[in-house]
């Protein structure tokens, strides 16, 4: 465990907001977190800073999680392999870790920023793939009792960009296991950027290994969002609108082309498409303090930070989403 007193807050979020921590704990096992117990409500928990926004200049108590190490199988078979990573570790270099080893199916997940704890909370979805298709279970630490305890991927109600976490308090995710089938895996390439991106440089899909897919879809990603060292963004700010079959036919008698694609018995309404058909691709807006905040040039789902504060951010995401509801 490691403390420090008076820090910058930037470099911790990818959003690149200053604030300032007070005091900044680094939480680099199991231990480090039950030592410090309990919190108080003082207290702010996270880890890569990646699903984070900062919306206080001054912050007194910040718990970073930086548990991590290398994967460790725990079971393999001719027909699976389970594998536990810690919620500290960073979530791209787990998914080239299982391709490296031969355990497929995270490879749609390609340079999505941030750790496993937070993918496994908030079900990452990705090019068709969902994080949560491939956990076993979630261990945690229960602050109130001071427990480790665990949910099966079952018990973790997995849905759109949700888990049973997100309705849970006072607990701290600390690791996860993941399950690899191996006879039963197939690819999945039908997400419509992969269909245009193997169409427009001539790649049949029979040439597709999970290896080349990923290397695809980290093209593809490289292409949409600005780089994490060029400027500060969470990445897809906004989830996609969940609508019903009968909702999506009604709202294509407004519009035809409304851009949508299947999720389960759902449809999914395309974000970034709303967003720019309103003009919010390429849009940015000077604030009170002259700074700037505004959406992506390349994807409109994309807030890019310019020097903002967390509270510009958060005002500018809010008149996103009304001029959405009202038009």
């Amino acid at each position: 465990m490691q403390v420090f007193y008076n820090q910058s807050l930037k470099s911790y979020n990818t959003f690149w907001v200053e604030a300032l921590a007070k005091e900044i704990i680094f939480l680099e096992n199991e231990e480090d977190i039950l030592s410090l117990l309990p919190w108080g409500h003082n207290t702010t928990i996270f880890g890569w800073g990646s699903n984070i926004l900062l919306l206080h200049q001054v912050y007194d108590r910040i718990g970073i999680i930086k548990n991590t190490g290398d994967p460790l199988v725990i079971e393999e078979d001719d027909k699976h392999v389970i594998v536990e990573v810690k919620a500290g570790s960073i979530r791209d270099h787990f998914v080239q870790w299982t391709l490296n080893h031969g355990y497929y199916g995270l490879e749609n997940m390609g340079n999505i920023p941030g750790t496993i704890g937070a993918g496994v909370l908030g079900n990452i979805w990705a090019y068709g793939r969902e994080i949560g298709d491939f956990v076993y279970q979630v261990n945690y630490i229960d602050l109130k009792t001071k427990e480790i305890k665990t949910l099966t991927r079952d018990q973790c109600h997995y849905s759109y960009r949700r888990s049973a976490f997100k309705s849970l308090s006072h607990y701290i995710i600390v690791s996860a296991r993941f399950i690899f089938h191996k006879n039963t895996y197939q690819l999945d390439h039908h997400y419509p950027d992969i269909q245009h991106y193997l169409a427009y440089n001539a790649i049949s899909p029979q040439e597709l290994t999970p290896i080349k897919l990923y290397q695809i879809i980290c093209d593809i990603r490289s292409n949409k969002m600005p780089s994490w060292d060029e400027r500060g963004t969470a990445g897809s700010f906004w989830k996609n609108p969940l609508v019903s079959k009968e909702q999506l036919d009604r709202i294509k008698t407004i519009d035809p082309l409304v851009k949508s694609f299947p999720y389960k018995d759902h449809y999914k309404l395309a974000a970034g498409w709303l967003l720019e058909q309103l003009g919010y691709k390429w849009k940015i807006i000077r604030t009170a303090s002259w700074w700037s905040v505004g959406c992506y040039k390349h994807q409109a789902l994309l807030v890019v930070n310019h020097e903002a504060t967390g509270k510009e951010i958060d005002h500018f995401a809010r008149s996103c989403e009304d001029i959405v509801y009202s038009s």
